[in-house]
């Protein structure tokens, strides 16, 4: 091995490490997002066996994405807060929506997004100890209104155990987004 090999192999080891970490801290947070960049982590490493260079190059396409917070090629997501972003992935991945689905449920989605998290953030900014738990009853008042709003929206293949799964995963994004909603 020479010392170029074991170099490249270093630092695309220090840069795995880090992007690893980055994923693991954000997970609950945008739970979406960071799975497909672990997805993409690992194929990367799969994909360029002993490519060091070649494989720097990508992952420094990762991080470049992960410090621009921005997620390029994604044609689902409009011009939407971001703060609303992870909560749109979630909704649009339970969903299974991609680049085919028509407009119209796009933009009910999209809806259901925005009235959620508008909820959401009326509560947490309302409720400072909300996430506590002598405050569950609190808690469970707020995952049955998200509750509404998604079954209220009446998406197409959404039945009650679907609406109440999402509201689950939004309830729970909420949680580890909790200072970033209340800053809102």
């Amino acid at each position: 091995m020479t010392h170029q090999t074991a170099g490249g192999r270093a630092k695309a080891s220090e840069m795995e490490h880090a992007i690893r970490s980055h994923i693991r801290k954000n997970l609950e947070a945008d739970p979406v997002r960071f799975r497909k960049m672990s997805q993409r982590l690992n194929d990367i490493l799969k994909d360029f066996g002993q490519q060091w260079d070649q494989i720097i190059e990508q992952l420094q396409a990762i991080i470049d994405e992960l410090r621009s917070e921005a997620s390029e090629g994604d044609e689902t997501i409009s011009d939407i807060p971001e703060i609303y972003l992870p909560f749109l992935r979630t909704v649009l991945a339970a969903s299974s929506a991609d680049e085919t689905t028509p407009d119209d449920r796009l933009h009910t989605l999209h809806e259901v997004t925005r009235l959620a998290v508008d909820r959401i953030i009326e509560e947490v900014s309302a409720n400072r100890s909300l996430w506590s738990s002598f405050k569950m009853a609190d808690q469970e008042n707020l995952r049955s209104e998200i509750f509404e709003i998604i079954f209220d929206a009446q998406i197409q293949g959404f039945g009650v155990d679907e609406a109440e799964a999402l509201a689950d995963q939004l309830m729970q994004q909420a949680k580890a987004n909790e200072d970033k909603l209340r800053a809102a």
